[in-house]
């Protein structure tokens, strides 16, 4: 099922717009990329630094998230039954900018939850929200970059999203390249599928 677009929903165009006003604000002092690693190359450095958790994330408001979860047919921050789903995992391009989104269980030793993601080619760390951190490692639990979970039963370590994603959870490159990832997306009908090539061992 396809959601409402920007263009569809009002309230969701002036939300776009205010952040769109407040992202040029902040792009006229950068003088990188909000992508880029430091130049290092080091992933653990650069996802430290404000300007890489600067995704330009205007048109998901946090408040389509359970919308998504249900069209995908979870609920939203629910308990999952088990922590990983079968791959290759499911889910749609989303909205006018086709944001590919999916949802999937994550894992740590106090929780078991469905998370809304969208896979982010251009995040070099995965990350998930402070409210989905407290659920998961309880208040004052996280470390940045530290953390460890079990995305869909992968152990990788996770940040805090921040900036105009703060509420947004990504599946970043880290992840991706972690299960040797595939991603498909069809954009006549909307859908996407990432798949995993081969299995993985967790560096514990």
């Amino acid at each position: 099922m396809y959601l409402a677009s920007v263009q569809e929903d009002p309230e969701v165009r002036q939300f776009a717009l205010d952040k769109l006003v407040q992202l040029e604000m902040r792009l006229r002092n950068y003088n990188q990329s909000p992508y880029d690693m430091d130049v290092s190359g080091n992933v653990a450095a650069a996802a430290a630094s404000s300007k890489v958790h600067e995704a330009l994330l205007m048109d998901v408001p946090k408040e389509r998230l359970p919308q998504i979860a249900s069209s995908l047919g979870k609920e939203y921050l629910s308990t999952a039954p088990g922590d990983q789903c079968d791959w290759p995992l499911r889910g749609f391009l989303y909205g006018m900018n086709y944001r590919p989104m999916l949802v999937c269980p994550v894992r740590t030793k106090l929780a078991n939850i469905w998370v809304v993601f969208l896979v982010d080619t251009g995040a070099p760390c995965s990350s998930v929200s402070g409210q989905v951190l407290e659920i998961l490692v309880g208040p004052g639990g996280f470390v940045d970059l530290h953390t460890k979970v079990r995305i869909n039963g992968v152990l990788i370590d996770v940040a805090k999203s921040q900036g105009n994603h703060e509420d947004i959870h990504l599946l970043g490159a880290d992840y991706l390249g972690k299960v040797n990832a595939q991603l498909t997306c069809n954009y006549n009908n909307r859908s996407m599928l990432l798949a995993q090539q081969e299995e993985t061992s967790d560096d514990e």
